[in-house]
């Protein structure tokens, strides 16, 4: 094992994740992933281990086990801020507003989508931050704001050219 096999395994691992949680298994999914944290943490890979504790969360809140999930999210915030990453962080806290919605709290995910939205610092952090930010609005029912930042993510999107984008605001 070389220096760089744990690092190597750690993202052949977040691969097969991400695999078989895009064909609906997530609790395979887990099991890979919570491996590659295992490397990550081996290697002292924190931005890794926070990605990977987004992707265990993601695929927690999947099997509707919304605690664990955002503990998950929580957590992967936490490295994040500790690293000063600002764009990333906005993401851990689109997660964890995706996790709040999908587990019915809307009032939490309209809060962490607020969150997000200062520290994006680029466009597709932003689009996405946006159309999160517009789903808990509605959910929210709160129509005229949810309405509004559709159409900025849309604006964002028509100027960078970004068809699968555009496609999802419409």
């Amino acid at each position: 094992e070389g220096l760089g096999a744990p690092k190597l395994i750690s993202t052949a691992l977040d691969v097969l994740g991400d695999i078989e949680g895009n064909d609906g298994n997530p609790a395979i999914a887990l099991k890979y992933y919570r491996r590659a944290l295992e490397f990550d943490q081996r290697v002292q890979d924190e931005a890794s281990q926070a990605s990977t504790l987004h992707e265990i969360g993601r695929e927690l809140a999947k099997l509707e086990q919304y605690d664990e999930a955002i503990q998950m999210h929580r957590l992967g915030l936490e490295i994040r801020v500790r690293l000063k990453r600002e764009n990333e962080q906005a993401l851990s806290h689109y997660y964890l507003a995706e996790t709040y919605r999908l587990s019915g709290d809307y009032g939490a995910a309209l809060g962490e989508s607020n969150a997000a939205m200062p520290l994006g610092r680029n466009r597709d952090t932003m689009i996405v931050v946006l159309i999160e930010l517009a789903q808990d609005q509605q959910f929210a029912n709160l129509p005229g704001p949810a309405l509004r930042s559709y159409n900025k993510a849309l604006a964002l999107s028509k100027e960078e050219g970004d068809k699968p984008n555009e496609a999802v605001v419409y």
